[in-house]
């Protein structure tokens, strides 16, 4: 944080420095700061697609839909192939009440990036939700197959067995 601080003294337009303070803030759970760096990181360069979604996911979690819409365009305009963007996007789509429209971006992530474990836990919980747990296996089956060393997808999947009763 401190280097970022100093660099921002020596060019205090320096959009790079910005975004990695913002992220310094978020590991250190400081949204606040978060916030303020990254609104500075897209402020000095809109096309810093990474300040963009992260900035989009301070504003999803604190219930500013139409905020982090606006950034969630903004980054897939830029980049729309990006599963960063995706996944904000899906998760943009719940908060919306629109499960439908969820499910098919997170299919496109899974289809971009097999390796992107949040998009099958994302849509296991869409699909559990939906009363349709069969679905939900089988969409952490497949996750599991492309990531087998990945414990969250087992969890998840004992998880949703117990909650069927499918010992």
């Amino acid at each position: 944080s401190l280097q970022f601080q100093n660099a921002l003294q020596i060019d205090p337009k320096f959009a790079a420095a910005y975004l990695w303070m913002g992220k310094t803030e978020l590991k250190l759970q400081n949204p606040r700061g978060a916030f303020g760096a990254l609104n500075k990181a897209v402020e000095f360069n809109p096309q810093l697609t990474e300040a963009q979604i992260l900035l989009g996911d301070l504003l999803l979690m604190a219930k500013q839909l139409d905020k982090a819409q606006e950034q969630v365009e903004i980054a897939l305009k830029q980049e729309p192939n990006n599963t960063d963007a995706l996944l904000l996007s899906a998760a943009l789509a719940m908060a919306q009440s629109q499960p439908q429209k969820a499910l098919k971006v997170l299919a496109e992530v899974r289809r971009l990036d097999p390796g992107k474990i949040s998009a099958y836990l994302m849509e296991a919980a869409i699909l559990a939700k939906e009363k349709k747990p069969e679905e939900a296996a089988a969409v952490l089956e497949q996750g599991i197959k492309a990531n087998p060393k990945t414990l969250n997808l087992y969890v998840a999947r004992a998880g949703l067995a117990d909650n069927e009763k499918r010992f």
